[in-house]
């Protein structure tokens, strides 16, 4: 699972960074990509993914959904980024490591100062609202088709009709 102190904790699952960032790098648009959990009141954490993008690679709504998308392919689903965020680096220690509590510090304080989002900051739930997601989703066992909230769908979610 790799260091204590990195595993994020959502939904009373444990999570390493490790694989979901390998999955994104794997996306020929990514660069380096850097995991953490993002403070949720209901999940504990949400693992949120921070992207840098290659050359003539632009931040968009579209690229974030296609992330997703590439993502769905780690084998455990709660493993699945919930928020993507397009940033131009990650901090670093002198050794060239990413320094994850540096990014988790940055997250928490900007959900105590009540910032909704960063300027190119994506969220799973709205393209469960944009896109036809049971389309999208239902492949990779990702559906919920009833509506309720749980895992995947946050409260007050009400799906889109077919």
């Amino acid at each position: 699972m790799g260091r204590s102190d990195d595993v994020i904790k959502s939904s009373d699952y444990r999570v390493g960074p490790f694989e979901v960032e390998s999955a994104l790098i794997e996306h020929p648009a990514v660069v380096e990509a850097a995991v953490v959990g993002s403070p949720d009141p209901e999940r504990y954490q949400l693992v949120k993914g921070y992207v840098i993008l290659g050359r003539g690679c632009k931040p968009s709504h579209e690229l974030a959904l296609e992330l997703l998308q590439h993502t769905i392919n780690i084998p455990a689903k709660f493993k699945i980024p919930r928020i993507i965020e397009f940033i131009n680096e990650v901090p670093k220690t002198i050794s060239g490591k990413i320094r994850r509590i540096e990014l988790s510090e940055q997250e928490i304080k900007r959900k105590k100062a009540g910032k909704k989002r960063a300027k190119y900051e994506y969220f799973y739930w709205e393209f469960l609202r944009k896109t036809r997601p049971y389309k999208v989703l239902r492949h990779a066992g990702l559906d919920r088709a009833s509506g309720k909230t749980g895992f995947l769908n946050p409260p007050g979610f009400r799906p889109l009709p077919e």
